[in-house]
């Protein structure tokens, strides 16, 4: 899974992109107002993306199956009786990535689940899911995509298959619709850790989740 990540870094935006933007030169001193300055902005473009997203025209898709440790289902019956639904694409039980996003919207659930339907999918088999979910506390509704159409048409990026993210669909007279999606990344804002290990001055690219940590 990390040449999955390391694939994902290298499409990020550079830092002399953002050094061109901003007029912040890497070189010199940096303070707390150079921070401030270009947290602004980032917080304005997030409130931009916020907008857009709610003004984004829904695109029909199919009603794609799955399959759970129930049995079988399909899109459509994951809404359970809401209208709207989240979809948080995981690669898995074998990237620690992903059980760190997935960790962090433990404790959003119960708040994202009175706003709309929440999944958690992934390729690994029900069972693999139901055991791993288990050991991490996770309480997320689960349903598995191993060799169905639903990776390839709605988990990849360009030519990348299984992309770490979320997407969410609309059900509006009894046709599905995907809303919005993104993808995740380390040093992204789905995850509160590269913020806080930012704060610290710690790069996203020092510091490797693990699923378990022995004391320092």
């Amino acid at each position: 899974m990390k040449h999955i990540i390391r694939l994902i870094l290298g499409m990020s935006f550079s830092l002399a992109s953002i050094q061109a933007e901003e007029k912040v030169d890497l070189n010199s001193d940096i303070n707390l107002a150079d921070q401030e300055k270009v947290e602004e902005r980032i917080n304005l473009l997030i409130k931009h993306l916020g907008e857009l997203r709610v003004k984004a025209k829904p695109v029909e898709v199919k009603d794609y199956a799955f399959k759970t440790s129930a049995g079988g289902t399909t899109l459509s019956q994951l809404f359970q009786k809401k209208s709207k639904l989240l979809v948080i694409h995981n690669m898995g039980k074998e990237c620690p990535y992903c059980t760190l996003w997935a960790d962090g919207f433990t404790g959003l659930l119960p708040h994202l689940s009175d706003a709309m339907e929440v999944v958690l999918v992934s390729t690994d088999s029900p069972a693999e899911q139901e055991a791993f979910a288990k050991s991490r506390g996770w309480t997320f509704k689960m349903a598995s995509h191993k060799d169905m159409p639903y990776t390839k048409e709605q988990t990849g990026l360009g030519e990348m298959m299984d992309m770490p993210g979320a997407t969410v669909y609309e059900k509006i007279d009894g046709k599905i619709y995907l809303k919005n999606k993104c993808f995740f990344e380390p040093g992204d804002i789905y995850c509160p850790m590269w913020s806080f290990i930012g704060l610290a001055g710690i790069a996203p690219k020092d510091w490797e989740p693990k699923y378990e940590y022995k004391p320092k």
